[in-house]
């Protein structure tokens, strides 16, 4: 991801046994935390993602501003992580990882 962009994170939870994952009933959690002492660390809810089901997947769009990725350091890793929840039970998906790009010009255009 570039710093001061304003890209669409899509996340795709894969149902390999073809039935619909139903999280549109649950409390989501997506969860961007950058390594490092004092990472930056954002966490978006089901009411900020699209949730969708494509080809027997479940898929979470989830758009950024210019100002979140501005909160990442350059050339730091961060860490993405889907938890949910329906209120009984709770699971999480596996962590993926990406490196936050710099820019030349700082703030938001």
């Amino acid at each position: 991801m570039r710093r001061g962009t304003t890209p669409t994170v899509v996340i795709t939870v894969d149902n390999t046994d073809g039935s619909e994952v139903d999280l549109m009933g649950r409390s989501l959690y997506v969860t961007f935390k950058e390594d490092g002492f004092n990472g930056y660390e954002l966490t978006k809810r089901e009411t900020d993602m699209d949730v969708s089901f494509e080809d027997g997947n479940t898929v979470l769009t989830i758009p950024l501003t210019q100002a979140e990725t501005l909160s990442f350091h350059e050339h730091r890793l961060v860490r993405v992580q889907l938890r949910c929840t329906d209120g009984t039970s709770a699971a999480a998906t596996n962590i993926a990882d990406f490196v936050s790009d710099e820019i030349l010009k700082e703030g938001i255009i």
